[in-house]
């Protein structure tokens, strides 16, 4: 058994694997240190649950219709469509009813928010997938993760699903487990990565990343989905052995870090730092990831929390520490 929950209903890893992380080089964050609430998290999840599952619905409504598409880019990879802003729109009315004083940060917003960022923030990917949604395939994701003092702390995560009209949605809360159609999810139970478990990573992989020896011919059979967001919630349920993603937004992964983390797993954060050796390619620094933004303050905004991008890596606490080892950096 190597995670437990403590008296704060918060993860921790016993003695045993706390000694592995630190073998491998991998330090921790410091925990948070501000709590939230356990009962009003209960309601926070209940309600972002409510609201994925709505934001759900109504992606399915459209599936397969037209869509007005505008892209963010002049090269036009990055599409939004009506339906982002629509869908993002409706969760963000709910969440301003229900929850005035907390902060909301969503991919498709317009324009930065100036101000110091409230304690709750809401942070919202209305459709991770947009290209394959829009092309006609499944394989997509509506998000939205909260954060307490950057630490997050909720989400819910509705993606679509072979015989299940309601698609299948995940849930989640700090100390309080991740649920997926109401059975409790769990990450795949390995120690090392298996050549014949399926595992992702992005397709920029080759040019800025490397294994060394130790994973050759175990590192896994590579998926690349085209949303994060659906990865995350993947690796939760024990699909994925584990995911790598190399610069997503606050938006692509809050969510899924609470599911990944709740279902047993490690979320581990990546800082490239430069080798003491000239024009040696940076080498990764990794952690586990306990809050977005360890020194919260009055510095923090909506527009900073906007900018926030790191390489992540989810699996199970030791093939997570496994796989983060063995990963190098190719960018010099």
């Amino acid at each position: 058994m190597f995670a437990a929950k403590t008296r704060t209903g918060e993860i921790d890893l016993p003695i045993p694997l706390a000694l592995y992380f630190q073998a491998m080089g991998i330090p921790r964050q410091s925990p948070d240190a501000g709590q939230a609430d356990d009962a009003a998290l209960a309601a926070i999840e209940a309600d972002a649950l409510r609201m994925v599952r709505r934001a759900g619905h109504t992606l399915m409504r459209s599936f397969g219709a037209p869509l007005e598409v505008q892209y963010k880019d002049q090269r036009e990879n990055d599409p939004v469509t009506n339906l982002d802003r629509e869908v993002q729109a409706d969760i963000v009315r709910a969440i301003s009813e229900s929850y005035p004083g907390h902060g909301i940060v969503g991919e498709e917003d317009e324009e930065d928010v100036d101000g110091a960022a409230p304690d709750y923030v809401w942070v919202l990917d209305p459709l991770d997938g947009t290209k394959n949604f829009i092309n006609g395939l499944p394989v997509f994701a509506s998000s939205i993760g909260v954060l307490h003092r950057g630490v997050p702390v909720a989400g819910a995560v509705y993606a679509p699903w072979p015989g299940s009209a309601d698609g299948l949605v995940f849930h989640g809360r700090k100390g309080g487990g991740a649920y997926a159609n109401g059975e409790r999810a769990g990450v795949f139970d390995g120690v090392e990565p298996k050549g014949n478990r399926l595992m992702t990573l992005p397709e920029s992989f080759p040019r800025a990343f490397r294994f060394d020896a130790r994973m050759k011919g175990s590192a896994g059979e590579l998926r690349v989905s085209g949303s994060t967001v659906y990865e995350l919630a993947m690796t939760a349920r024990g699909v994925l052995q584990y995911s790598f993603h190399g610069a997503p937004h606050l938006w692509d992964i809050a969510a899924g870090a609470v599911l990944v983390t709740e279902a047993g797993g490690a979320v581990m954060v990546a800082d490239r730092r430069q080798s003491r050796v000239p024009f040696a390619p940076h080498r990764l620094q990794w952690s586990e990831l306990r809050s977005f933004f360890p020194r919260w303050g009055d510095e923090i905004t909506l527009a900073h929390m906007r900018r926030w991008r790191s390489p992540i890596l989810c699996g199970s606490p030791q093939i997570a520490a496994h796989v983060a080892s063995s990963m190098k950096s190719r960018r010099r």
